[in-house]
């Protein structure tokens, strides 16, 4: 895919690099513990083989300064190179001012902040179940009429009309991922406070807590209004439940960074890996957001797609499942507004609790006396 991806922060290609088998990303080999005499036939990064990479004690902070030298001892020799072929004229540098650049940043240090490395960027969504594909293109083709319904029934429960229609997607709205405060966090009980000053209340929270991002509008956004597209993985809802990994049994809701998808498509888009700035997006009891899916045309999702600049690509971009349906381009998820959201709001989805979950049991049990 061409990306660049690995455990240090750096994005240059320092001539040395090693692509993972599993989901096309590059890293550089110095940095995963590759050397060049033992470059094996088949890699996994860190997020694809966890147990490989601790086995090759790969290590961030050490893979940045690892890094850091590299560039830095690459620069020196480029540097002393120059200086022993050019002359020193009225226009020359100083071997001192060469010397200072030469640990300076250059051009192809391009650095991401540290959200941007929980995740690999992709421009449309990822397809590899073929059972998946064609009975989402079934459902879409009864829909509009081209077949005929097989259960009258479900027409009167469920929304006829499950998807939106457009000609083609609409702008993207600026939005900003922010990490969440630690006070957010801090679970004291309303009447604490009457009781307790507030210098002297310990959070319930005395653990130390991973850094949380959120979703963060960065304009007022009116009502019904598309904010961004959902990006990712699309599998069946019966592949997410039956892997064990994302413990749904015991939890009963997706995890962050998925999003389950309305009747009657029964999919998830699965952003942990490959998605956007989405993925980010919390769910909560009190949302102003949700998601919905688009159909579009299909030459206007390629143009649309053609026309983006970004650093994003797609791991399988030549996926079989294009040249034989045009659902990946056809398709999309997107996040609309429910209610008005003013600028610096986070932008909250709703939760997706099983149907079975005790949680449904509160609401009755607040509102009773």
């Amino acid at each position: 895919s061409g990306i660049i991806r690995c455990v240090c922060p750096y994005t240059a290609d320092d001539g040395f690099t090693i692509q993972c088998d599993a989901c096309n990303v590059w890293q550089h080999a110095g940095c995963v513990g590759i050397a060049p005499d033992a470059v094996p036939e088949e890699y996994r990064c860190e997020m694809c083989d966890p147990r490989g990479a601790r086995e090759r004690r790969v290590d961030r902070v050490q893979a940045e300064e690892g890094m850091r030298m590299r560039m830095e001892m690459e620069r020196a020799l480029q540097g002393a190179q120059m200086r022993r072929t050019g002359s020193f004229g009225a226009g020359s540098s100083s071997p001192s001012e060469d010397e200072e650049g030469a640990v300076g940043a250059g051009p192809g240090d391009e650095r991401y902040e540290s959200w941007q490395y929980e995740f690999t960027p992709v421009e449309m969504n990822l397809w590899r179940d073929k059972e998946l594909v064609e009975r989402i293109e079934k459902v879409l083709r009864r829909v509009e009429g081209q077949e005929e319904e097989e259960s009258p029934l479900l027409s009167t429960i469920y929304d006829s009309s499950p998807f939106l229609t457009l000609p083609s997607l609409p702008p993207t709205l600026p939005t900003a991922v922010k990490p969440l405060p630690s006070t957010a966090f801090y679970l004291n009980p309303p009447t604490a406070s009457s009781y307790i000053p507030t210098s002297t209340q310990a959070p319930l929270c005395p653990y130390p807590r991973p850094t949380t991002h959120a979703l963060f509008a960065t304009t007022s956004i009116p009502a019904g209004t598309y904010i961004a597209p959902v990006k990712g993985q699309v599998i069946s809802l019966e592949d997410y439940y039956a892997d064990s990994r994302n413990q749904y049994p015991s939890l009963g809701v997706p995890k962050q960074g998925v999003r389950f998808l309305p009747h009657p498509f029964e999919a998830a888009v699965d952003g942990r890996m490959f998605g956007n700035e989405v993925r980010f997006a919390r769910s909560g009891c009190h949302p102003n957001a949700v998601v919905r899916v688009i159909k579009v045309d299909p030459s206007a999702g390629k143009d649309d797609l053609l026309s983006r600049a970004s650093r994003a690509s797609t791991p399988w971009g030549e996926q079989r499942l294009a040249a034989s349906s045009s659902l990946p381009s056809t398709l999309h998820f997107a996040i609309y507004s429910t209610v008005d959201i003013s600028r610096r709001d986070e932008i909250i989805l709703p939760w997706d609790w099983d149907d079975s979950h005790i949680i449904h049991a509160l609401p009755p049990l607040l509102a009773a006396p």
